[in-house]
């Protein structure tokens, strides 16, 4: 798979040499996490981090940082997308055209709002902490020590418009 599923392709290449032909790396950051992905990934736990609900990871079953979690896939999302797909199918039209978001700050855009939906059903198939854990595993990965001779060849593909892992 992409972005933390070619890091899995590649951490098992550098791991088990001897067991892995070849790795084709898709949307990967490449041996190791860009700084400035680390932030990224940073602004996408902060919204459960901040969740009165989170409560350092005690929370309970029906009492889930929902909100937080919410936020942070929604986070995700607009990291995973580009500009022309955000302009192409919402462009800064209002989600109801007689509420101008220039005019309240509880009125939306057209992109916010389905943002919003959409992580909304997400939610329901998460969890805060797990999210958390996803997300200092993806910053912390590094395999930069561990190529030698013997790590099988590896392809990287990349798209020109992610946000999270540039091609370079």
């Amino acid at each position: 798979g992409p972005s933390a599923g070619s890091m899995q392709a590649l951490q098992w290449a550098a791991d088990f040499p001897n067991h892995v032909g070849k790795v084709i790396a898709v949307i990967s950051p490449g041996l190791s996490m860009p700084a400035l992905s680390v932030a990224i990934l940073n602004g996408w736990a902060k919204p459960i981090l901040r969740d009165p609900k989170w409560k350092q990871g005690k929370y309970s079953k029906g009492n889930e940082p929902t909100n937080g979690l919410i936020d942070a896939l929604q986070a995700v999302t607009v990291s995973a997308v580009d500009f022309a797909w955000a302009d192409k199918n919402f462009g800064q039209k209002p989600t109801d055209p007689s509420k101008p978001p220039l005019t309240d700050l509880n009125h939306q855009y057209l992109i916010e709002s389905k943002l919003e939906e959409g992580a909304k059903v997400r939610v329901k198939n998460a969890d805060a902490n797990s999210f958390l854990y996803m997300v200092r595993l993806n910053q912390a990965f590094n395999i930069e020590d561990k190529i030698s001779s013997s790590t099988p060849p590896v392809l990287f593909i990349s798209v020109k418009t992610d946000l999270l892992f540039p091609p370079e």
